[in-house]
């Protein structure tokens, strides 16, 4: 097992160059250990996890093993959860993931006695569950029986109206490749917004549901359901702001402060961004087709359903030149808009108290309860679009964010009720740390957040540092 380092200082605003120290690492919230590069990939972190754990074949829930070898094929979330947890500590993930008490019973199942040497408790053990977040996760419970949906699923009118959010797309992608209107591909790449919203929430739920083929959604977008089951639910939603979420130390560092990365001028940092954006889903897109075809492995969602939309915008246009030039514009212009709608909710900075709005590894604040890790990384805004269509259209489900990520399984359409219940009574605190802790806030402005992103990434306001390892622990 790697040594453990001391944790290194942190650059914050490469302009003032002031520095912050890594604040005491929580019980196992250190830093990845074993790897000394900017490009950390999902699977490079699950398989340096589970190898430092050393459970074997086995899954280590709150201190207890359990073998879930056999249900894997049966489990609702499908294979991909159980398969990445496997032979670690997955207690983040499970609790995340499931609000009813018979997934503990089902889960108790499988309890098994602990191998030999085992340790009792792996790293990353990252929160605790037994304060906050457990009062939080029984009033969920007793809502969400109240209102007559004890599983958080998509209602029968929410799913009809995601249906239409889609085809609506599909419609107006025709009509462009049909007429050959470059304005109606830019309006199919702001119609893509709601249509990632739609795959992106059925991604966190059943995969046996009857409205699961809507994860498919997310494949419009060039970006791949099945890769973001893993790098999206499996780690940015179990350690939001953390090194240990791979949308931070990939996305962000690899992909904004790359760009703007000294010696490039401060002053183009937000265009930058924007040109990060508008290539954002050929570049997930493009490399992936590659590795597919290597492979011979091209019969899954996330390259049928994308080659498939270029190929039938090509057909309408009567020009493979002129269909992949209105798609090739269309993800330019969804990505160029739902960037900062996908960023701003974590990472924004707030210009009077002179920081970050949220809690980042490094900033002073750290919480250990799960409940309240979330609500201190997590903003909401514009919670007036709270239906299931304005929501997903405009904002991609993305503006009440904070159930959200208490609750992903429980379907979007539900959020405020949730988080109008949770202020109301304050279970576990909650509503003191939404509204006033020293992360909180309520409800923001999407205005704000998206000028503060901008001044963020201008400034470099954060950005997240590996410590070096000497090359004996490599």
């Amino acid at each position: 097992m790697p040594q453990q380092t001391t944790s290194p200082l942190v650059k914050v605003n490469s302009r003032t160059n002031r520095v912050i120290r890594i604040a005491e690492a929580l019980p196992g919230r250190d830093f990845i250990q074993g790897r000394d590069r900017a490009f950390i990939m999902a699977n490079d972190y699950l398989h340096d996890k589970a190898a430092t754990d050393g459970g074997g074949d086995l899954w280590l829930v709150h201190g207890h093993w359990y073998d879930l070898s056999s249900y894997m094929d049966d489990h609702p979330g499908g294979r991909v959860f159980i398969e990445n947890s496997r032979g670690h500590d997955c207690t983040e993930a499970f609790e995340a993931h499931h609000v009813r008490v018979d997934a503990w019973e089902q889960l108790l199942k499988f309890k098994v006695a602990a191998p030999p040497h085992a340790p009792t408790t792996l790293k990353p053990q990252k929160f605790t569950y037994n304060t906050a977040w457990k009062q939080i996760k029984m009033r969920v419970r007793k809502h969400l029986v109240e209102i007559g949906n004890p599983t958080g699923e998509t209602p029968t009118l929410t799913g009809l109206t995601h249906c239409a959010i889609v085809a609506q797309f599909l419609v107006c992608a025709a009509l462009a490749a049909r007429r050959k209107s470059r304005g109606l591909a830019m309006l199919a790449g702001l119609l893509l917004v709601g249509c990632w919203g739609v795959g992106h929430g059925q991604m966190h739920r059943s995969r046996l549901g009857r409205w699961a083929f809507l994860r498919w959604a997310a494949d419009l977008t060039g970006f791949s359901s099945d890769e973001q089951t893993v790098t999206h639910a499996m780690s940015h939603h179990l350690f939001p702001n953390t090194t240990h979420d791979v949308e931070i130390t990939f996305g962000l560092r690899a992909g904004l402060f790359f760009l703007t990365s000294e010696p490039a001028k401060a002053s183009w940092s937000p265009l930058s961004m924007a040109c990060v954006g508008a290539m954002a889903s050929l570049s997930s897109l493009l490399p992936r087709l590659a590795v597919r075809c290597a492979h011979f492995d091209v019969l899954r969602a996330d390259v049928v359903v994308p080659v498939g939309l270029v190929a039938a915008m090509s057909a309408l246009a009567g020009s493979a030149r002129t269909g992949v030039e209105l798609a090739a514009l269309m993800w330019a212009t969804y990505g160029f808009v739902f960037l900062p709608i996908g960023i701003s909710p974590h990472h924004s900075h707030d210009d009077v108290e002179g920081r970050p709005i949220k809690w980042h590894e490094g900033e002073q604040g750290a919480l250990e309860d799960f409940a309240l890790h979330q609500v201190a990384t997590t903003a909401d805004h514009s919670l007036w679009a709270s239906d299931a269509y304005l929501s997903q259209v405009l904002f991609a489900g993305l503006n009440l964010h904070t159930i959200h990520h208490l609750f992903p399984t429980v379907d979007e359409s539900l959020h405020k009720g949730i988080l109008d219940v949770l202020r109301k009574e304050n279970v576990g605190g909650f509503s003191d740390a939404y509204e006033g802790g020293p992360w909180g806030g309520g409800e923001q402005r999407i205005l704000d957040m998206v000028r503060g992103l901008f001044r963020m990434v201008r400034d470099r306001t954060y950005e997240p540092v590996p410590p070096s390892q000497p090359s004996s622990q490599r």
